[in-house]
């Protein structure tokens, strides 16, 4: 979808993601795409510990260990990137910071709190 917007000659202020980047197979690609369509991107995921996988089990397990919440989010934390591995995958120009609790972002054109470069 975003190539093809991106194609059609389509320009976004701004793109934005939450929960995306450990869903893909193609984060290089997805960021490309991302760049193509705005000169600003913040994209917001899960960072992998041990210690967020610790704390989901023991939260989750009393009411939801036979559910898809369950499973579904112990898998997504298990995908998900730590820092050193997201700054390792974005290309020139992204910036991977931590964030509180147990996320990472990856921004593109952005200052630490957020707001425009320019």
């Amino acid at each position: 979808m975003g190539l093809e917007l991106a194609d059609a000659g389509e320009r976004f202020d701004l793109v934005v993601s939450n929960h995306v980047l450990h869903h893909l197979d193609d984060v290089p690609g997805f960021l490309a795409e991302s760049a193509r369509l705005a000169s600003r991107a913040l994209h917001s995921d899960l960072r992998r510990s041990g210690l967020a996988f610790a704390l989901y089990s023991a939260v989750t397990w009393p009411t939801a260990r036979r559910s898809f919440l369950f499973t579904d989010g112990r898998l997504s934390i298990r995908r998900s990137y730590t820092l050193d591995e997201l700054q390792a995958l974005a290309p020139e120009g992204w910036r991977a910071e931590s964030a509180r609790p147990f996320r990472v972002l990856l921004s593109r054109g952005m200052t630490r709190s957020g707001e425009d470069h320019g």
